[in-house]
């Protein structure tokens, strides 16, 4: 019997806020345990580390140019 912890993260993943939730509870279960068919699957904490670093210094590339390039230079 799932939890009710297990039932919310279900229903608001990123992937069921969106399109609503279009795979089995089961495989969500699976795929968040890292079990059978998703036991090899690679880990994206660092690719995630990665993109989320970059977005850090889009923001602050912005944040130092943005005052002496004004939108209406462009």
């Amino acid at each position: 019997k799932p939890s009710f912890l297990e039932v919310l993260s279900y229903a608001f993943s990123s992937s069921g806020c969106i399109f609503g939730p279009f795979f089995e509870f089961k495989d969500y279960i699976n795929f968040i345990n890292m079990e059978n068919e998703y036991k090899d699957a690679p880990s994206p904490i660092v690719p995630s580390i990665k993109k989320y670093g970059f977005g850090i210094c889009m923001v602050l590339i912005y944040a130092i140019l943005g005052k002496h390039f004004p939108l209406d230079y462009v």
